[in-house]
């Protein structure tokens, strides 16, 4: 059989760096870098690309951090278990975004969450080691970085500091909000009735009311799966 060549042109480089460019200035952690800059970044990085199928694995939980992926375009899941095995969430996000940045540095270097792709995934990853050798040298990336960081602390602080949930449906809102990694779009809660009730030390007779009296207000749907969120910024 014949072997094919391909042959790239000068012109088909400079549309691929182009392309290539565009994405990186959608990402959050670059947006404010000139474009002097991304091409400087482009020159060096090893920049990853990988197209997932539906129910391919992007990262499981327990990973050793070694990448930041950002999810380009796609439906992706996160799914979260605790060390007992009694709680699952599953959180839904349709939009681009970057997969656990706060496990980028700290004492457990883990993933925290398996993330699923649902429909067909693109995403970019850049080695840990180019971040810490390469991108922190550029302010604005550090920049970034430091404000997404500390927009997350500052939320969980606050929510420290606010009055104490004394009702059942109250103390489930608080420990469905803590419970989860992105505010808004829709979860899946998987955990029993007894287990739920230990968590939020309530009896079970009244988290049942409270799920059901909530199932009314329309802000979840009680399933066999679980506990069905639709959008979280309405709990």
């Amino acid at each position: 059989m014949p072997k094919f060549i391909t042959f790239v042109t000068a012109e088909n480089e400079k549309t691929m760096e182009n392309l290539m460019l565009n994405k990186l200035r959608l990402l959050p952690l670059f947006q404010g870098l000139t474009l002097n800059e991304l091409t400087q970044i482009l020159a060096k990085a090893k920049l990853h690309f990988a197209t997932y199928k539906p129910n391919e694995h992007i990262v499981e939980q327990g990973d050793a951090f070694k990448r930041l992926i950002f999810v380009l375009d796609g439906q992706t899941v996160s799914v979260t278990r605790d060390p007992e095995n009694t709680l699952c969430i599953s959180e839904y996000r349709e939009e681009q975004c970057l997969l656990e940045l706060t496990s980028l540095f700290g004492i457990d270097n883990t993933h925290k969450s398996t993330h699923i792709a649902l429909t067909k995934v693109n995403t970019l990853a850049i080695h840990k080691r180019f971040v810490i050798d390469e991108l922190m040298n550029f302010w604005i990336f550090r920049l970034n970085y430091l404000n997404m960081i500390s927009n997350r602390a500052g939320r969980l602080h606050a929510r420290l500091w606010e009055k104490e949930p004394q009702s059942a449906e109250e103390k489930l809102r608080r420990f469905f909000l803590d419970h989860v990694e992105y505010p808004k779009g829709e979860k899946l809660i998987e955990i029993g009735r007894r287990a739920l009730a230990k968590k939020i030390q309530v009896p079970v007779s009244q988290v049942t009311q409270a799920l059901k009296a909530m199932e009314g207000q329309e802000v979840l749907q009680l399933s066999p799966k679980g506990i069905r969120i639709p959008d979280m910024t309405l709990l």
